[in-house]
């Protein structure tokens, strides 16, 4: 903006001459003043509010300016910053919100059992946070589950993998965003993999007659086939255009984010192997206590 200029220091006819040529080169007095969006909500932590539980005041490792390339392990999706319209209320923002956020990554695909017996092993993941059978548990199950997304795992145990991995809970609208990017935009589409309504045990694992088990369907009746699917199974039919899988179906998965502000439930993403096909849509959400081990429910972590 132009600085004030004191009559005793320079004449009439200078400051005339001086502000026509501002002019004459399209100066404004607002040029230097920030352009404010209606309607727009700035995130400046990717996506982290007050609300959103266990992220660290240092950005938790987000990456601003590079799309989100560097340092990213190859189990995980680099997401690059962008925004998108809410088309729901959640606990930090309301529908029809644009939300920003920074460059990030999401793993590929739900942490599996193999994966958290890592940590298990390693001592830093704690035996109350997490549960075996029965209930359709998969940890201790059987090598046939190793492969299949860890469920009965409560926010805690989630939110402590996560960290050992390195990494932390996504919040729920950088989960949304993810789940439909094609490297340039939010698409907005119904599914990860588009519009077109879920086919079971090909594009997702959700409630049905019948239970996906490698490339053939069983009967939900027997006890010993009933629960998860291996995170293989959807690939490539139910991913994402960037590659995530089991975005919808599977197992539902934790956030950092509350469901409602105030409120001591967490948002879960996701849909699951126990729930309906109506809730496979990435804007679908619902909520769990921090302390529940749901069979239907496991984690997907973020850096």
């Amino acid at each position: 903006m132009p600085r004030n200029v004191s009559a005793s220091n320079v004449s009439v006819l200078s400051i005339l001459i001086g502000s026509l040529a501002f002019i004459a080169c399209g100066g404004s007095e607002k040029d230097d003043e920030p352009e404010i969006d209606a309607g727009i909500v700035v995130v400046s932590d990717a996506g982290m509010t007050e609300n959103d539980a266990s992220i660290a005041e240092n950005d938790a490792g987000i990456i601003e300016d590079d799309a989100g390339t560097a340092d990213v392990p190859p189990e995980f999706i680099s997401i690059p910053a962008g925004s998108y319209v809410l088309s729901h209320d959640t606990a930090s923002y309301k529908e029809g919100d644009t939300v920003k956020l920074r460059a990030f990554a999401l793993k590929k695909t739900p942490v599996t059992v193999a994966e958290f017996e890592k940590c298990i092993v390693a001592g830093a993941c704690t035996s109350g946070n997490y549960r075996s059978g029965p209930d359709d548990c998969n940890y201790k199950r059987g090598e046939n589950w190793k492969n299949h997304p860890m469920n009965c795992i409560n926010f805690d145990g989630a939110k402590e993998y996560c960290e050992w991995l390195g990494g932390r809970l996504p919040t729920e609208e950088e989960w949304e965003y993810a789940a439909t990017h094609n490297g340039k935009k939010h698409l907005d589409t119904t599914y990860p993999w588009g519009n077109d309504e879920p086919v079971h045990c090909v594009t997702a694992q959700y409630l049905d007659s019948t239970y996906c088990q490698g490339n053939a369907a069983a009967p939900a009746s027997d006890e010993d086939l009933t629960g998860t699917s291996d995170v293989s199974l959807h690939s490539p039919a139910g991913d994402s255009p960037l590659g995530l899988v089991d975005m919808s179906g599977n197992v539902w998965e934790w956030t950092s984010s509350l469901y409602m502000s105030n409120s001591p439930f967490y948002a879960i993403k996701g849909g699951s192997w126990l729930y309906s096909g109506i809730n496979l849509p990435i804007t679908d959400r619902i909520n769990s206590l921090a302390s529940f081990t749901n069979n239907y429910g496991g984690v997907r972590c973020a850096k």
